[in-house]
């Protein structure tokens, strides 16, 4: 098939501007319409399009040449430099500290620890909890941890004392669902706070609420808890 072509150099400086065509090659095809035994305008060649296809060839380097001067390829841009993300656990700026509580089962076969978190309430200060063992004196298999709290006892927010402000206790369970077996073999649960620590504020208590096996009315609950404090 044949067209009509007009090179480059068929346009004067002036048309080339215009254009946006400076500095383009002149050998270059500029525009091309299928040729049909019209009048050939001018500055027109005909051209068949194998010659077409040898002219861009011929003329391809200096064409990607001068494209890429208008257009300059920028490197890419520098990464963001790393950020350090440090959590918790991480953090050295805290000072281990133990601490350990104890309650009698009552008639109703429960147990209830209340420990008050040390420091002042609405001050910032509490403690980062790292984790913690709880166990009944004497075992039995159904021995259980109903629910790890943390309560405003002292009516701290005005709701009325006792009031949750936060549990580990998955509450969307049903109830029979809820908390922790104690081992019959080991005795003992033990439980490591995700992330490396869980924050309680001053002022609050954490309160473990433990259920004795067999419907026994007697015995004693046990807890361990390990936490970090802002030192």
């Amino acid at each position: 098939m044949d067209y009509i072509v007009k090179k480059a150099s068929a346009l004067t400086t002036e048309e080339q501007d215009d254009k946006g065509l400076t500095g383009i090659p002149q050998e270059w095809p500029v525009e091309i319409y299928k040729y049909t035994e019209q009048d050939i305008p001018a500055g027109f060649t005909v051209m068949a399009d194998t010659d077409i296809t040898e002219l861009k060839n011929n003329n391809q380097a200096s064409y990607d040449a001068w494209i890429a001067n208008l257009h300059p390829v920028l490197p890419p841009p520098a990464p963001p430099a790393p950020i350090e993300v440090v959590t918790q656990f991480e953090k050295q700026d805290k000072v281990v500290k133990l601490a350990s509580a104890a309650a009698d089962v009552d008639a109703n076969s429960m147990a209830t620890i209340l420990i008050k978190i040390p420091g002042t309430p609405n001050s910032g200060a509490g403690r980062w909890i790292d984790g913690g063992t709880a166990w009944f004196d004497e075992q039995h298999k159904d021995d259980r941890i109903m629910s790890v709290e943390f309560t405003d006892e002292d009516n701290l927010l005005g709701y009325g004392a006792g009031t949750v402000v936060g549990t580990y206790t998955d509450t969307e369970l049903d109830s029979a669902q809820q908390g922790w077996r104690i081992p019959n073999k080991r005795g003992m649960i033990e439980v490591i706070a995700m992330g490396g620590y869980g924050f309680a504020p001053a002022g609050f208590y954490m309160k473990i609420t433990g259920k004795k096996g067999g419907g026994l009315t007697t015995g004693t609950l046990y807890m361990n808890v390990m936490w970090g404090k802002v030192e």
